[in-house]
């Protein structure tokens, strides 16, 4: 039995290149942005849970709150938009624009 790593599982949304990812400070979520689309997947199960298309242009990274703030993920795009959203309500608690 080979001990090195082993691809678990392989996606892709709507035939969108995936531009970053980032999982959950639990591991429990997994999101991944494909162009300007931000997808939310179940990490153990691979169910799409959520999807958000809200911030103008190409995610360029993204990133999940730690500790009190783990309700929150946080988008940057190529063209300066920041986003926030809350996970619990799926709404966007601020966005900016530098």
């Amino acid at each position: 039995q080979s001990s090195g790593w082993s691809c678990d599982f392989l996606g892709s949304y709507h035939g969108f290149k995936g531009t970053s990812c980032s999982f959950s400070e639990d591991g429990s979520l997994l999101a991944v942005s494909f162009e300007d689309i931000i997808t939310i997947w179940d990490s153990g199960s691979w169910v799409l849970k959520h999807t958000f298309c809200q911030p103008p242009g190409k995610i360029r990274s993204l990133c999940f709150g730690r500790m009190s703030a783990s309700k929150y993920l946080l988008a940057s795009t190529e063209n300066g938009f920041i986003n926030c959203w809350d996970l619990l309500t799926c709404n966007c608690k601020y966005a900016y624009y530098k």
